[in-house]
C-alpha cells in the first residue's frame, strides 16, 4: 500500500490499555502545551491563534508551525519534555530497554530530548522476533510491527549487488559494504492540533526530494 499509494492503514494498532493511557498521558501534556503556546503568542506577538484574522498573521516556531487556520503543528513544549524524559515503561523499563527486548540496539546514546534517535537491528540479517518478546511494553515510537515495516521499506531488496559498491559504509565504525540493512532514525512524538472548523490542508510536502528526476526510488521519509 505505502509503495502504490504513499500511505497505509493500520488498525487497532494502539488498542493495548497501557498503550490507550499513554496516548492519554501525551494528549493531556500535548493539549497543556498548545495552551500556554496560543497564551504567550497573544501576550507577546498579538498573534491570536484562536482568532484568525485577527492581530499579527502567526510565523514557524520551534515548537509550533502553522498548516492552515485553526490546524497546528505541535512539536515540542514543557509539558511533552516532561512526559518524554519522565514515562517509564512496564515494569521500570526504558525505552532502550524496550528497543533492546525487540531485537535492536541504540547508537546514539540514548533517546532523549527532541533529536531522532538512530537505531539498528542486532542481527545480520536485520530482523528481529517480536513474536517472542514476553514483555509488554508502553513505547509508541518503538512498536515493533511499525519498526518493521519501516526497515524493509526503507531497505527493499535486490537482485543486484549494487550494495558492494557503498565503501561509504565503513566509515564511522560502519560494518561495511555487506547489503545488511541501514539504521533507521525514529523522530520523537509530536502533535498536530485541529479545532473545530479548520479548513482541509493543501497539499504538501514535509521535506524536498532527493532527487527529482527519478520516481522509482524507495521510501525515505514516513510519518505515522
Amino acid at each position: 500500500s505505502i509503495q502504490n499509494h504513499g500511505f497505509v492503514i493500520l488498525p487497532k494498532l494502539f488498542h493495548q490499555p497501557h498503550q490507550i493511557r499513554t496516548i492519554q498521558k501525551w494528549s493531556g501534556a500535548i493539549l497543556d502545551d498548545f495552551d500556554r503556546a496560543t497564551r504567550i503568542l497573544k501576550e507577546r506577538d498579538n498573534v491570536d491563534i484562536l482568532n484568525p484574522g485577527l492581530g499579527s498573521d502567526p510565523l514557524s516556531y520551534r515548537e509550533m508551525a502553522m498548516r492552515e487556520d485553526f490546524r497546528v503543528d505541535l512539536r515540542d513544549g514543557p509539558a511533552m519534555r516532561e512526559v518524554r524524559e519522565s514515562l517509564i515503561l512496564n515494569g521500570g523499563e526504558s525505552e532502550r530497554d524496550a528497543l533492546d527486548e525487540l531485537g535492536y540496539r541504540c547508537l546514539d546514546g540514548g533517546s532523549g530530548g527532541a533529536m531522532p534517535t538512530i537505531i539498528d537491528a542486532k542481527n545480520k540479517d536485520g530482523s528481529c522476533s517480536s513474536s517472542s518478546n514476553k514483555k509488554k511494553h508502553h513505547s509508541l515510537r518503538f512498536n515493533p510491527f511499525v519498526l518493521e515495516i519501516i526497515r524493509k521499506l526503507q531497505n527493499p531488496s535486490s537482485s543486484q549487488p549494487l550494495y558492494k559498491g557503498n565503501f561509504g559504509r565503513w566509515n564511522f565504525s560502519g560494518s561495511g559494504p555487506n547489503g545488511s540493512p541501514q539504521p533507521v532514525r525514529v523522530g520523537q512524538i509530536g502533535s498536530v492540533i485541529s479545532l473545530p472548523g479548520a479548513a482541509d490542508q493543501c497539499i504538501h510536502a514535509d521535506t524536498p526530494h532527493i532527487f527529482e528526476m527519478h520516481d522509482c526510488l524507495p521510501c525515505h521519509y514516513a510519518n505515522l
